[in-house]
C-alpha cells in the first residue's frame, strides 16, 4: 500500500505533461491544426457566432434583469475559456433563456428583500 501511494504520488516529466494537457487540451492539437486547410472555415463560423451571440447575449442579460455588458463578458469570455480547456469539439457554450431566467428571479429576489 505505501509504495503504491508513493508511486502515484510521485512527480515526473510525462506525469506533468499528462496534467497539463488534460487541463489545457488546445496544447495537443494545436500543433497538428491545418492552418490553410481550416482557417477560412473556423473564421467564418466566428464571426457568424459573434454576429449572432451579441445581440442575444443583450437580449438574454435584460431578461435576466441585468445590464447588457454582462451578457457580452459571459458568452465572449466562456467561449475563450472553453478554447483553452475544452475538451469536446460538439458543446455549446455560452448563455441560455432557461439560465438567464433562473438568474432573473434570484436578482428580483434579492433585490426585492435588500
Amino acid at each position: 500500500l505505501t509504495n503504491k501511494l508513493s508511486r502515484s504520488l510521485s512527480c515526473s516529466v510525462t506525469k506533468l505533461k499528462n496534467t497539463f494537457t488534460g487541463f489545457f487540451p488546445v496544447v495537443r492539437w494545436l500543433p497538428k491544426y491545418k492552418f490553410k486547410e481550416y482557417i477560412w472555415g473556423d473564421i467564418m463560423s466566428g464571426l457568424i457566432v459573434g454576429i449572432i451571440l451579441v445581440p442575444q447575449a443583450i437580449a438574454y442579460c435584460l431578461l435576466a434583469g441585468l445590464q447588457p455588458i454582462y451578457g457580452l463578458y459571459t458568452s465572449f469570455f466562456s467561449n475563450i475559456i472553453y478554447f483553452f480547456m475544452g475538451t469536446s469539439r460538439h458543446v455549446s457554450v455560452g448563455i441560455f433563456s432557461l439560465m438567464s431566467l433562473m438568474v432573473g428571479q434570484v436578482v428580483d429576489r434579492e433585490v426585492y428583500l435588500a
